[in-house]
């Protein structure tokens, strides 16, 4: 997920360009299309359509993606047709640049099931429209990889394709199939039977904030940066989606020894935080927490995501080799750009 930033003045003369322009809904006559920015009176309809939506995840709704507004500028669209929702695009903007989104790890245009190739093709270009007659000179699309879909949804790629979008960064991210897993390297497997014999054990746990105190510690000393979210971020998200967000932690008597934050989606179990202690790491701690994932709390999940494997200095091939232990491969999240205007 992307890391929080503070938004600039000029992030904020962007924001109200692109919200309070006159008129503030765009018809696009050509495509029968009315593109508008959200307001707060759409929250509920908003809501409404990212439950149905086939390429959907829950952080897209309004209680997710509101809670670090202090720090992104919301540029979300909404696309209307004969006064029903057809689309949905969250996004944030900062100096003149919208991002689908900015403040989460993908966004993208959602849309329903019956919406077809040529419908999404006429979206695509009413939001470009309406973005450059605001003002808006570059677009970020950064769409869900394929294995959050519902049912197939790839025509925004397609669409921006033609808009003449450029691909600006590829993500390593390693993903294992519950169900087909390769078997553990042996070395792990190992360590799995020993750890569980010496009274390692896995369970469901609410110590959000203290879980994310070890996360941070980990993090600083290690690489010397801060998680996306503070412990009492995480501890709201998580009561606020209690069926999707859920912390499982390793301990042996009581002691914290691993843990990880997991986020679920109707396709898709996604560790978006793991850390360890030392005597964690001596003991296998975060090998019991895999194997408990992968083989019992969601053995009949289509795909566990054990996140992106790749950093700013390209690929990493000793975390790549850590996840195939596992039996995770390689799926990749795109980033794309289109110049307006």
């Amino acid at each position: 997920m992307a890391a929080a930033s503070s938004s600039s003045a000029s992030s904020s003369c962007a924001a109200r360009i692109l919200m309070n322009s006159t008129p503030t809904i765009a018809k696009h006559a050509k495509a029968g299309l009315h593109v508008a920015s959200y307001s707060s009176s759409d929250r509920a309809a908003w809501d409404e359509f990212i439950a149905q939506a086939r390429n959907s995840h829950f952080f897209f709704r309004r209680g997710y993606l509101e809670y670090h507004s202090d720090r992104f500028t919301d540029a979300s669209l909404i696309v209307r047709e004969r006064g029903g929702i057809v689309a949905v695009m969250p996004a944030s903007v900062d100096n003149g640049v919208v991002t689908s989104h900015a403040g989460l790890t993908f966004g993208g245009v959602l849309s329903r099931r019956r919406l077809s190739a040529a419908a999404i093709l006429r979206v695509v270009r009413a939001i470009v429209e309406y973005l450059g007659e605001r003002g808006v000179t570059r677009l970020v699309y950064k769409p869900a990889p394929h294995i959050y879909h519902t049912y197939p949804c790839e025509e925004d790629l397609y669409a921006f394709d033609v808009a003449g979008a450029r691909l600006i960064s590829r993500e390593l991210c390693s993903v294992i199939v519950p169900a087909q897993a390769a078997r553990f390297a042996d070395s792990r497997g190992a360590r799995v039977e020993r750890a569980r014999s010496k009274g390692v054990n896995v369970e469901r746990s609410g110590e959000y904030e203290a879980f994310l105190a070890l996360e941070e510690e980990l993090l600083r000393t290690k690489y010397g940066v801060s998680p996306a979210h503070s412990g009492p971020e995480m501890a709201l998200l998580a009561e606020r989606f209690p069926d999707h967000i859920m912390l499982f932690e390793a301990r042996r008597g009581g002691t914290l020894l691993a843990g990880t934050i997991v986020y679920e989606t109707e396709r898709v179990a996604h560790t978006q935080y793991i850390a360890t202690t030392e005597e964690g790491r001596r003991l296998g701690a975060l090998d019991v927490i895999c194997d408990e994932l992968i083989a019992r709390r969601f053995a009949s999940k289509p795909y566990l995501s054990l996140g992106v494997s790749t950093t700013d200095n390209g690929f990493n091939p000793g975390l790549v080799h850590n996840k195939e232990s596992f039996g995770a491969r390689g799926i990749v999240h795109d980033h794309y750009e289109l110049t307006i205007g």
